[in-house]
């Protein structure tokens, strides 16, 4: 199935937990069945999922395996699904959605404790941009 292109409308967040801005994470994936990972930028996130802008289409329900990387924090082989991707005029954004109860996720407890860390770690740089 071939991504949306479409731009999504404006009132569409459907979101019940907040997502932070990500300034300073490093996000690579690698689409399952690829060999090679490809990096991203990461537009926002939380211990749910994220969004990225990347420089090729993705199609809707193709697992990927994420790294995070920020600071001391390092996360390797989440797996997540495309939830969506709609073309903009740098790219493509698109939606990811983690799946930790996915079989093929290991160490699920510890992913979903370090996801927490992440969201956290985001929760603490915007209460500092805040008093700045």
């Amino acid at each position: 199935m071939l991504p949306s292109m479409a731009t999504p409308p404006a009132d569409s967040e459907r979101r019940s937990h907040p997502r932070y801005a990500a300034g300073s994470i490093k996000v690579s994936l690698r689409p399952r069945g690829a060999l090679s990972k490809f990096s991203a930028e990461l537009l926002d996130f939380n211990r749910h999922g994220l969004a990225v802008r990347f420089d090729r289409p993705m199609p809707k329900d193709k697992l990927v395996f994420l790294s995070l990387h920020c600071a001391d924090l390092h996360l390797d082989q989440v797996v997540g699904v495309i939830h969506n991707c709609f073309a903009q005029e740098d790219g493509y954004r698109c939606g990811i959605r983690f799946r930790t109860q996915s079989a093929l996720q290991f160490d699920r407890e510890q992913v979903e404790s370090a996801l927490l860390d992440f969201e956290s770690l985001l929760t603490d740089f915007r209460k500092i941009a805040a008093q700045g």
